[in-house]
């Protein structure tokens, strides 16, 4: 009677394991990506009704850089083009006014900063392309938050800091 396994089986044994590896290990990792992508956009959302919360208590509709005095906070930034102003409110003072409870994390560690940008045409009392922007070091930024951001300076990223 043999006892054992040979030398040939052992070796079958370990490729057919190493070929569902090479093929299981890569779904794993897109399906943590997939999650952890997912998780940010439920974040940037929850940022983004925080923000529109927080105007609604404390500024006046639509915030405008003659109004600026009513909204309560210095963390307001006005940018006007044309006859459309955008107003970036920040993250962290939507939090310090108890919006947002926890911080917002990128993998359960990374702490993300960012600001909401609202767009007014003038003479409408309505905003458009409201969007959040989050930046979480190195490791995430919501795409497009690069146009929004003076790159000679980081005016929004430093001011919201």
């Amino acid at each position: 009677m043999k006892k054992g396994f040979t030398l040939i089986e052992i070796l079958v044994a370990i490729t057919i394991i190493g070929i569902l590896a090479i093929l299981i290990i890569p779904n794993i990792v897109d399906s943590f990506n997939e999650a952890n992508s997912n998780t940010m956009k439920i974040q940037e959302n929850q940022v983004l009704d925080a923000a529109k919360l927080y105007l609604e208590d404390y500024c006046r509709h639509p915030i405008s850089s003659e109004y600026k005095n009513t909204c309560n906070s210095t963390k307001i930034l006005f940018k006007t083009s044309g006859n459309t102003e955008t107003s970036y409110i920040c993250m962290n003072s939507i939090k310090t006014a108890g919006y947002l409870e926890d911080d917002v994390l990128y993998g359960g560690t990374t702490k993300c900063d960012g600001f909401v940008t609202l767009e007014n045409k003038s003479g409408t009392a309505s905003y458009t392309n409201i969007k959040t922007y989050l930046k979480c070091g190195n490791d995430y930024e919501t795409e497009g938050i690069n146009n929004q951001v003076d790159s000679s300076n980081n005016k929004v990223i430093t001011m919201c800091n």
